[in-house]
């Protein structure tokens, strides 16, 4: 498979692992001419001429061979020294039916009075050119192609069109999507088109002090200046953008009356497009890019190691209470994880991997007294409510959100390891001077961003942008990441 993610310097390492993760879970996309190719890259790192590390007129879409022109003469083998540049790379093919049709029309348009060069041009400009890469020969080619009425539907099919009946329904390629989106909060900025973003963070110093007034003799009279000081949170915004084709012919088909498929086609064009971008921008979230400087989750937190029984051994042991004891694990974490922080923690979000999921979901609490999964139990009985705790400082979490992602799974090329990855992340907490919410922060100055389209030989070509800053995580301890549960 071609390469199609294509990164700045900074982004190299991360486009290599962008092109292995397409090339296992999309392997026909470099090839299906409708994406042209996604680019990585900050405005910094970009070259003369381009913004974000991609131009609209580059080497992707110039391989999609939209139009090619070459020289009516060349220089002669014996004044190139690379035997490779002296291979033809554009060539025309012109079949026999398409041949013997131009003859019979320049013939039947010459006996109705039309000179010999008319008649020529007249069925020149009637016959499309139709232009495509031949990746057997290595050549760009092109043939005429006649339109004919009574053709069959498929090369071998000999049904006549009015004898076969359409249905508008459309079964499409099922996908899967990270959704590392539920892991943090994401907030617009006042300048979509910045390169870098300042937040600020504010900490406090001080104690206070027993007072004397009316009291004799105190032992402890003195008191530490209470101080506040201002800090700024700097994230850069990276530009991740994908070109897409859409041809004049298809549109000219779209407008033609029954034909509603080749409409929603040109619309699956941008839909796919949105997905490449989304898969990457969920990955830059969860594994970050170290070698660029970009932060995600991974870079605020140090991985933990599961110490207890994987998930996969529980759910191929003998037990009988199996759910109980995937409960039992979970819990247990999460308890040691609310004494550690104190219970400030309100809300709690966990992206899983399938395997972690799978026994959440499908196994029961107890083969003999208990048929409901350890998520039902855990939706009913193991968050606070008002009922119990009252509204006292020690009210715990009350919004818990846990999910499967495809991109926690092992052996990804995120993630090279047989052990499969977990990150919780508390976005709100108490605190006796402010509550807070939003602390995992992911900067997003555009989410989607359709550039004006540049026209081409046989089409239009269409970028699509997204900018992201790196994830932003000021209060420690908020974000966690455990290995080795589900599998290790």
């Amino acid at each position: 498979m071609n390469s199609i993610i294509d990164g700045s310097k900074p982004f190299e390492s991360f486009a290599a692992k962008a092109n292995e993760f397409i090339s296992d879970r999309y392997p026909r996309i470099a090839d299906n001419g409708g994406i042209q190719g996604v680019h990585i890259g900050r405005n910094r790192d970009a070259q003369a001429g381009s913004r974000g590390n991609y131009r609209i007129t580059g080497a992707m879409s110039q391989n999609g061979g939209n139009y090619m022109e070459v020289p009516d003469k060349i220089l002669p083998d014996t004044s190139i020294s690379n035997r490779e540049a002296t291979k033809p790379t554009f060539t025309t093919r012109v079949s026999d039916s398409a041949a013997n049709y131009i003859q019979d029309e320049v013939e039947r348009l010459q006996k109705n009075g039309l000179t010999a060069g008319e008649a020529r041009k007249r069925v020149k400009d009637s016959v499309p050119i139709v232009q495509y890469f031949d990746r057997k020969e290595g050549l760009y080619v092109a043939e005429p192609v006649i339109p004919r009425v009574n053709d069959s539907l498929l090369s071998g099919l000999s049904v006549p069109a009015w004898n076969v009946s359409y249905t508008n329904r459309v079964i499409k390629q099922p996908f899967i999507q990270g959704i590392a989106r539920n892991l943090v909060e994401v907030y617009g900025v006042p300048n979509v088109w910045a390169d870098a973003l300042v937040m600020y963070a504010e900490t406090f110093e001080g104690m206070a002090r027993i007072s004397n007034v009316a009291r004799g003799t105190v032992e402890a009279n003195a008191s530490a200046t209470v101080s506040n000081q201002m800090d700024m949170l700097v994230s850069d915004f990276v530009n991740i953008v994908v070109d897409y084709e859409t041809g004049m012919q298809e549109g000219v088909i779209a407008g033609m009356n029954g034909n509603p498929l080749t409409a929603m086609a040109m619309g699956d064009h941008e839909r796919y497009a949105r997905l490449m971008i989304e898969q990457l921008a969920n990955a830059l979230i969860l594994f970050g890019d170290p070698a660029s400087g970009y932060n995600g989750l991974a870079q605020c937190a140090t991985e933990e190691s599961w110490t207890g029984a994987t998930f996969e051994s529980i759910w191929t042991g003998a037990s009988t209470t199996k759910g109980a004891d995937a409960l039992k694990l979970l819990l247990k974490l999460l308890g040691d994880m609310q004494e550690t922080l104190s219970f400030l923690p309100t809300s709690a979000k966990i992206n899983v991997s399938p395997t972690v999921y799978k026994v959440l979901k499908w196994v029961m609490q107890s083969d003999q007294f208990q048929p409901i999964n350890p998520l039902k139990v855990l939706e009913n009985n193991f968050y606070d409510t008002s009922k119990i705790t009252g509204n006292g400082f020690v009210k715990g979490i009350d919004d818990f959100i846990l999910v499967a992602d495809p991109f926690c799974a092992a052996n990804t090329p995120w993630n090279k390891h047989n052990s499969d990855l977990m990150f919780i992340t508390f976005p709100s907490v108490k605190s006796a001077l402010d509550p807070m919410d939003g602390l995992i922060i992911l900067p997003v100055a555009i989410e989607n961003y359709i550039l004006p389209s540049l026209p081409q030989r046989d089409g239009l070509l269409r970028t699509m942008l997204k900018r992201q800053g790196s994830v932003i995580a000021p209060v420690d301890g908020t974000v966690k990441i455990i290995r080795g549960i589900g599998r290790a």
